[in-house]
């Protein structure tokens, strides 16, 4: 809960920014040759006389259910067959991801053709059990683990653009964690458990299309940035490794639609779909023992989410 306290800190934090005279940072707006798809970009015909233009920004509060069956699909296979740990070749997880998502995101516009989306979002998962299925050579065997999963992210992106197309750019910062334990079958102990952890640092670029009322976005990128962490402990013996990302993807599509219901606030429904896939090469080494054997691993995760939304829309004048 302490992360989902310093998360909302951080977002009121950004909110403030919505009142700050944003001309001082980026002027007037984007050179000429950025205007014409975007935006006219002529200049106003009323002169001197007329009061400062205002800038529209919006705090929006995100209530979502997220449900993906096969969510959550976690590869690890020996790189060389002949020098395992334990005997294991390989093993596959595979569970659902579900829960609640509560999502807060503020718009803070700099000028007529830029401005700053941040958001932040919580799961408040509905955990389910995992399917493990392994290979101790040539045999085959499977088992099931209970699950604990942990998600959050927060995230900026730069619109760019006063038409109702606009291009996207920004990161993300996301930790996604999955704790098991309560295995199953076999002849595996109480004291048994495992734990994957991600911290992915996405860049995010991509394209925007906004209306009255319609919001539809699609950011990704070809790679991951960040950090796997993998620990598991099998009959009294931990394997246990970390390793940056050597590849990967990330894409998502975002769409809601609003209507308003007088004043500055306005309902409305959104859906989100994203997918994400890391690959690593971990060294797992077994304590006590301190045996090495290297392990490719591949970690993927998607989900659906469809929900609610309410926002409060706001103008800031500029000069």
């Amino acid at each position: 809960m302490k992360r989902v306290a310093v998360l909302f800190i951080a977002l009121s934090l950004i909110m403030g920014l919505s009142a700050i005279n944003a001309e001082a940072f980026l002027g007037a707006g984007l050179p000429a040759p950025f205007t014409g798809f975007f935006g006219s970009g002529a200049p106003s015909s009323c002169g001197p006389v007329c009061d400062p233009p205002a800038l529209a920004a919006g705090t929006a509060f995100y209530v979502g259910w997220m449900e993906d069956h096969n969510g959550a699909r976690i590869n690890v296979t020996a790189d060389n067959p002949a020098n395992v740990l334990l005997g294991v070749t390989e093993i596959n997880h595979r569970y659902p991801l579900k829960g609640l998502w509560l999502g807060l995101t503020q718009t803070v516009p700099f000028s007529e053709y830029c401005s700053l989306v941040a958001s932040g979002w919580y799961l408040i998962p509905s955990n389910e059990r995992a399917q493990e299925e392994y290979r101790l050579g040539t045999t085959a065997a499977d088992t099931n683990w209970g699950t604990k999963t942990q998600w959050w992210f927060v995230d900026g992106l730069l619109a760019f653009g006063s038409g109702n197309g606009q291009l996207l750019a920004g990161v993300r910062y996301d930790e996604f964690t999955t704790k098991f334990d309560d295995r199953s079958l076999g002849f595996f102990l109480p004291t048994d458990t495992a734990n994957v952890t991600t911290y992915n640092v996405i860049p995010l670029v991509g394209l925007q299309y906004v209306s009255s009322n319609l919001v539809f976005r699609i950011v990704g990128i070809p790679t991951l940035v960040g950090t796997l962490k993998y620990r598991e402990n099998v009959a009294g013996t931990s394997l246990e490794a970390t390793s940056n990302w050597r590849g990967g993807y990330f894409l998502e599509f975002f769409g809601e639609y609003g209507w308003k219901v007088g004043g500055m606030a306005d309902f409305g429904v959104f859906g989100r779909y994203n997918l994400a896939q890391g690959k690593s090469q971990l060294d797992l080494t077994t304590n006590p023992g301190g045996l090495e054997a290297d392990y490719n691993v591949s970690v993927h995760r998607s989900s659906w989410t469809l929900g609610g939304k309410m926002s409060l829309n706001f103008a800031i004048p500029y000069m």
